[in-house]
């Protein structure tokens, strides 16, 4: 399992517009075979700050979601609303014995 996790900042003002763009895109990925979640959020402490978390089965599935028409439409709305671009990482499930793959 590919797990990946993120920041990104948000402009001022623009958090209704980035988070329905968010909702939006996160329901359709959630829908994606090979996606066992995907959740953006804003952080608490820093409203500027959106904080995602997703998960697939397999590279394979990840890649596919990257070139997915709703990530491409969601980058298109986002991407003028962001501080820049996002920090993310990607992370292997230790716990299905993939550590090193």
């Amino acid at each position: 399992m590919i797990v990946i996790t993120g920041t990104a900042r948000v402009n001022e003002g623009a958090h209704a517009a980035i988070a329905e763009a968010a909702t939006t895109m996160a329901a359709e990925t959630r829908e994606e075979a090979g996606c066992h979640g995907c959740i953006y959020s804003f952080d608490v402490s820093d409203p500027d700050t959106m904080v995602f978390h997703e998960m697939y089965e397999d590279m394979d599935a990840l890649q596919a979601h990257m070139k997915s028409p709703h990530m491409a439409e969601f980058y298109g709305v986002a991407g003028p609303l962001m501080g820049g671009r996002p920090d993310v990482t990607m992370w292997v499930n230790a716990e299905k014995g993939e550590m090193g793959r």
